[in-house]
């Protein structure tokens, strides 16, 4: 499932919550059921659901970052920016590649993992959006 789907899958989640609570709401006081009212709360929902998985799903997009030295010289600096910055608790390395992911199973599903690979000369990171800055400054 791709970045922008599983934002409005969770979103879409959250809307339909804020619905039926408006619709509970709308059905205890009668003064107010009518239903243009359930048109503007349920358009009131599309417009938060769509925009901010759009929103979202673009700073989460992977990006790649290659910086021109070898990852032994780099390897703290990239384990500081990934687990204090990037907010990624759990590392696994598996030949030349180590990935940084979230710690609970909700954060690893939603969020994109930090992926550093290394070329001998060269390390490409690849890394969400949104934190795309902290590495840059590495090269």
């Amino acid at each position: 499932m791709n970045t922008f789907k599983r934002y409005l899958s969770v979103l879409m989640i959250i809307g339909a919550v804020i619905f039926a609570v408006g619709f509970v709401l709308l059905a205890i006081d009668k003064t107010y059921f009518k239903w243009q009212m359930i048109i503007a709360l349920l358009a009131a929902v599309c417009i938060y659901v769509l925009p901010m998985s759009l929103f979202l799903s673009s700073r989460a997009s992977t990006v790649e970052v290659r910086i021109n030295k070898p990852k032994d010289e780099l390897i703290n600096r990239i384990d500081d920016i990934s687990f204090n910055k990037c907010n990624r608790k759990n590392k696994k390395e598996a030949g030349k590649e180590t990935i940084y992911s979230a710690a609970d199973k909700f954060s690893a599903w939603l969020t994109n993992p930090v992926k550093v690979s290394d070329h001998d000369e060269y390390v490409i990171v690849e890394v969400p959006k949104a934190y795309k800055k902290y590495y840059s400054n590495l090269a």
